[in-house]
C-alpha cells in the first residue's frame, strides 16, 4: 500500500466514524455528502463495522482531511490556514491500532512542530 493510500485509509476510517453521528449531517448535506454518509451510519447501526468506512469515497476524505505524502500535507494545511483562524492538526483516531495513530501524531509533530 502507498503512504497515500494507507493515509487515506486512515483517515477514511475518521470521516466514517464522524458519518455516523446524526448531528454532522447538515455538514455532510452541505458538502454533497450525505448518501455516503447515510450509508456510513446504516452500516455501523447494523453492527457491520467492516463496512463503515467503505461507504467513504476518497472525494470525501480528501474534502475534510490533509492525509498523504508530506508535501502533499503541507500544501493542504497552507490551503486551509488560508480560510481560518487557524489550524488544528491531529492524527486519523478511529478504527485503526493505538500505534498507527501514535505514528501519525509523532509525524505531525516532527513536521509541524515548533522547533523551540
Amino acid at each position: 500500500m502507498t503512504t497515500r493510500a494507507r493515509a487515506l485509509d486512515a483517515a477514511r476510517r475518521t470521516i466514517a466514524f464522524y458519518s455516523t453521528v446524526r448531528t454532522y449531517k447538515p455538514l455532510w448535506e452541505m458538502h454533497g455528502f450525505a448518501d455516503a454518509a447515510a450509508a456510513a451510519g446504516d452500516a455501523f447501526r447494523k453492527g457491520d463495522l467492516a463496512a463503515v468506512p467503505e461507504q467513504i469515497p476518497d472525494e470525501m476524505v480528501e474534502a475534510f482531511t490533509a492525509a498523504g505524502p508530506l508535501d502533499k500535507v503541507r500544501e493542504r494545511v497552507a490551503e486551509v490556514a488560508e480560510r481560518g483562524d487557524g489550524v488544528y492538526l491531529t492524527p486519523a483516531t478511529y478504527f485503526i491500532p493505538p500505534e498507527q495513530i501514535g505514528e501519525y501524531q509523532a509525524r505531525i509533530i516532527e513536521s509541524f512542530g515548533s522547533a523551540g
